[in-house]
C-alpha cells in the first residue's frame, strides 16, 4: 500500500492502519514526479494506493483519498478487521530512497 501524503495526523493514522492489518507500507515522498510514484509503484508491487488527491498512476492500482478515510473514521461502527497473515520475517514497510 502506498501512502501518498504530508506528515499530518492522517498520515500517521493510514501508516499503522495498513500495518495493523499486516499490509506492506511504502511511504511515499509528495516531492515525486507522478512519473516516479507509477515507477514506485510498479517496482514495489502496490495494489493500493493512499493520498489526498488521485494520482496517475494507473488504473490496476486503487486509490483511497485521505478525505474519504477520513469520513470513515468518524463513523462509530466498523466491520472486523481480517486476521493479519503475518510472520516474524514479514516486511513492515519498503522505503525507497530518494539520493539527497
Amino acid at each position: 500500500v502506498g501512502l501518498y501524503c504530508k506528515n499530518c495526523p492522517e498520515f500517521v493514522m493510514a501508516y499503522f492502519g495498513v500495518v495493523s492489518l499486516g499490509a506492506v507500507i511504502v511511504p511515499l515522498n509528495r516531492t515525486l514526479t507522478p512519473r516516479e510514484v507509477s515507477f514506485i509503484a510498479v517496482d514495489a508491487g502496490m495494489k493500493h494506493l493512499i493520498a489526498v488527491q488521485p494520482l496517475a498512476v494507473g488504473s490496476e492500482i486503487r486509490q483511497l483519498l485521505i478525505p474519504d478515510i477520513m469520513e470513515a473514521v468518524e463513523r462509530k461502527t466498523f466491520p472486523e478487521a481480517p486476521p493479519a497473515q503475518t510472520r516474524e520475517d514479514s516486511p513492515c514497510a519498503i522505503i525507497y530512497t530518494y539520493g539527497t
